[in-house]
């Protein structure tokens, strides 16, 4: 009876480790198949027109990067200015007629 209950949880311990294994593989093509999904799925997005806009702005700005000199957001030649008229304009503009 000893050599059947040794036989028996040796068969335990060998189907144990094959569904292991069986659950690996498994979880190994499930990602694979899932990345191949979402890089098919990319493709297709990239060429819709939506994709093709955001490809073009992407470039664009890969392309064209704009360099704002001067601490300055605007396309002035001049950053002289007069904080303190800039800043009473400012304070003194009418508000409530908005």
């Amino acid at each position: 009876m000893a050599a059947a209950a040794m036989t028996a949880s040796t068969a335990t311990k060998i189907a144990a480790d094959a569904g292991a294994n069986l659950a690996k593989g498994s979880v190994s093509i499930v990602k694979d198949k899932a990345a191949n999904i979402m890089d098919a799925t990319k493709e297709r997005i990239a060429d819709t027109t939506g994709g093709r806009i955001a490809d073009a702005i992407l470039t664009r700005g890969v392309e064209s990067a704009v360099v704002f000199d001067g601490n300055s957001l605007s396309s002035a030649d001049s950053t002289d200015v007069d904080a303190e008229a800039e800043i009473a304009a400012f304070v003194g503009n009418d508000t409530e007629k908005f």
